[in-house]
């Protein structure tokens, strides 16, 4: 999951989410599940959000049961974007997309005479413009609002590729991987009845990796 800006130069943010569509037995074995509605996953997501809010004491209950109430609640989903099992490069191309930069150089242009900042984009539904006009102070306090804090990560894996499980998944595999080698066969003289002497040999493990 990784948090960008909604649009190139406004500090609305929302997430990219890329996960399965379906989920995990615990014996490994994946179920693909039909696709769950955007209004549904939004919903989810706005309850969530102002649960955690509320949590964390930073909203009240009472806020949160009007909040709750409003018409349009101010979040929205969007899952209509998705990649076939097999289709390895369209996953790759997909995570690149999402871990892109906040801002493209290639749209942005430094004016040293009047030190404004000019940005282009798509054009915005509200200002009914594709371009951002506005000071090169104020364009690098906007930018500096995407770095992240010592420690803060903003892509975070959770479920099955989180951090825990991929660790329990690799423990289980390399434990299952350790087979004990076969004892060694008995040469043909002990097969026809004649005695022989067969060399005492210790377990080894072997790794299949």
């Amino acid at each position: 999951m990784l948090p960008v800006p909604e649009n190139d130069s406004e500090g609305v943010l929302h997430l990219h989410v890329l996960a399965a569509d379906g989920a995990f037995l615990p014996d490994g074995r994946f179920v693909a599940l039909p696709q769950v509605p955007g209004s549904l996953l939004a919903e989810g997501f706005r309850r969530a959000v102002l649960d955690f809010l509320v949590k964390n004491e930073v909203l009240s209950g009472a806020l949160r049961s009007r909040m709750l109430a409003w018409r349009h609640g101010g979040f929205s989903a969007h899952n209509k974007v998705s990649v076939a099992a097999e289709d390895a490069a369209g996953r790759e191309k997909l995570a690149g997309y999402m871990l892109r930069a906040p801002m493209s150089l290639q749209k942005m242009t430094y004016d040293a005479a009047t030190g404004t900042v000019i940005y282009r984009s798509k054009m915005h539904a509200g200002l009914k413009r594709n371009f951002q006009v506005m000071p090169g102070a104020e364009w690098l306090e906007l930018l500096c609002k995407h770095i992240s804090d010592r420690y803060e990560h903003l892509a975070r894996f959770v479920g099955w590729h989180s951090n825990r499980t991929r660790g329990e998944r690799a423990k289980k595999s390399v434990s299952m991987s350790l087979t004990i080698a076969s004892y060694p066969s008995r040469p043909k003289s002990a097969r026809r009845g004649r005695p022989a002497s067969i060399p005492h040999a210790s377990p080894t493990y072997v790794s299949r990796n």
